[in-house]
């Protein structure tokens, strides 16, 4: 079963992992971008990974309960329909893909 979907707080359930057993880890598809083609202490560059840790069920539910957002949700304008794609999207609109039972 997956939650990732869910808005919880990335941060908290990144900083919780600090706090409980990890049983293994695995880093891979590490990329680094370099922003400009300057390489000195002004510029930046991003690094990107993906970052897996296996934890015990109960400290995951520990983690998800802590990461939990408070206040009121951002409102999100989701404009796919039914068959996943953009309203408006003359590429992908296929019309409905549903029919009444009538």
């Amino acid at each position: 079963m997956a939650l990732s979907n869910l808005p919880y707080d990335d941060r908290a359930i990144v900083d919780g992992i600090k706090g409980v057993a990890v049983h293994a880890e695995q880093i891979s598809q590490v990329a680094v971008n370099f922003i400009a083609d300057d390489l000195s202490d002004g510029t930046t560059a991003t690094v990107t990974a993906t970052m897996t840790w296996v934890i015990s069920s109960a400290d995951a539910v520990r983690l998800l309960d802590a990461a939990r957002p408070t206040g009121p949700l951002p409102q999100t304008h989701d404009t796919r329909t039914p068959d996943g794609f953009a309203v408006g999207d003359p590429e992908h609109d296929m019309g409905p893909l549903w029919s009444d039972a009538d």
